[in-house]
């Protein structure tokens, strides 16, 4: 009847939508652990940037206040701290403005200046914004390794100094220093070049985080939309169920009364022939009587 197909129906409805209700939620979690993962990265970035700005101001601060000094004001290609650390050192520490006690002053490149031995790259290839120190950045030459270094050492000019990507450093004069990578200056323009790094994946981490936050949201109105459906279909089947159960009551009801019926009808019938019977018998004799 109408009712069971009802009650049929719900159930159906209510398995449909309890698997979207699973696979939503599912997928909301997913959603929530990816944007988890993703702010525990991004906090770690920022951390990181934090410290280092932290770090860096504090070393400024005990520079020379009034004067922005010359190893703030470049920039150095990735792997070649260490070679210009070794390079200038603390020199780095002065300023190019002429008002401090001490500093750079802008000079240009003679074309008198002697080149570097043949093959070597200048250290000005890997510097930008380099300013004063230009002239100072083309007699210092960059070679591959410390045999190298060893072996050209001899070919200096007055004035000129080579370095490798290690911190190992020769100067025109005979003097040599090995591995300075761990200098002052090398240690901190690493620490300048990896906040300029983290600034660009912070920018990035926070596009794609802010990505991640949408797609989060959406999966869990999803989630709830799909909660909700569900609920609305249990409820639609307590109903179902229930005019069901009225309506299988309500037939058993009539069943019993029609039973009833056909009792009685059948009893009337067995009456009725039992009243023909008299009667039939009652002509008989009446006409056994005449």
């Amino acid at each position: 009847n109408g009712a069971e197909e009802n009650l049929k129906s719900a159930r159906a409805t209510l398995e449909t939508t309890e698997e979207k209700r699973e696979l939503a939620d599912v997928e909301r979690d997913k959603a929530r652990d990816v944007r988890s993962q993703a702010d525990e990265a991004l906090s770690r970035l920022r951390a990181e940037a934090g410290a280092l700005e932290d770090l860096l101001a504090t070393e400024a601060e005990t520079l020379d206040a009034d004067w922005t000094p010359m190893i703030d004001a470049i920039e150095v290609t990735a792997g070649y701290e260490a070679a210009l650390g070794a390079a200038l050192g603390e020199d780095l520490d002065a300023p190019s403005d002429d008002r401090a006690p001490r500093h750079w002053q802008i000079m240009g490149v003679p074309a008198e200046d002697p080149g570097l031995p043949s093959g070597v790259r200048p250290l000005s290839e890997f510097v930008s914004k380099a300013g004063p120190l230009a002239r100072r950045l083309a007699q210092i030459g960059v070679v591959g390794n410390a045999e190298t270094g060893d072996r050209l050492a001899r070919d200096l000019k007055a004035g000129q100094r080579l370095v490798d990507t290690t911190g190992n450093f020769w100067r025109w004069d005979g003097y040599t220093s090995r591995n300075d990578a761990r200098s002052t200056t090398s240690t901190r323009l690493r620490q300048r070049n990896r906040l300029t790094e983290l600034g660009g994946r912070i920018t990035t981490a926070e596009t794609s985080f802010e990505k991640i936050e949408a797609e989060h949201r959406t999966a869990r109105e999803a989630a709830d939309h799909a909660g909700d459906a569900a609920r609305a279909a249990r409820a639609a089947l307590e109903v179902a169920d229930d005019t069901a159960a009225d309506a299988r009551r309500a037939h058993a009801g009539l069943a019993r009364e029609f039973a009833a019926r056909i009792a009685r009808h059948e009893n009337l019938g067995e009456t009725l022939t039992r009243i023909q019977t008299d009667i039939t018998d009652i002509d008989s004799r009446l006409d056994d009587a005449r």
